[in-house]
């Protein structure tokens, strides 16, 4: 299974208040659950710096992980960045 990075920042919509924020988020987790079947929610953390949120997500398929965009920015996620990880291991052997 292949491990993806999302690197996202919220648009104001998505965080005009902490309660909202908070609905957003557990909204994200539900509709990745209900929607984007294929893919496991690994992990999600909250940042400080260029980024407000990383999604780290699995799946066999790249097409699966294209269904999760849409919803988030659907969501109020104004920009997204998806970058394919290799675990170090793998990633030495490969050189």
């Amino acid at each position: 299974m292949a491990t993806y990075i999302l690197l996202t920042n919220l648009g104001i919509e998505a965080c005009g208040s902490n309660e909202q924020m908070k609905s957003t988020l557990h909204l994200v987790e539900k509709r990745l659950k209900e929607e984007c079947r294929g893919v496991t929610f690994v992990e999600g953390y909250g940042c400080m710096g260029t980024y407000d949120l990383v999604y780290i997500l699995e799946s066999e398929e790249p097409q699966t992980i294209e269904k999760v965009v849409p919803i988030l920015r659907e969501l109020g996620h104004s920009t997204i960045q998806t970058m394919l990880a290799t675990p170090f291991e793998q990633f030495i052997k490969a050189l």
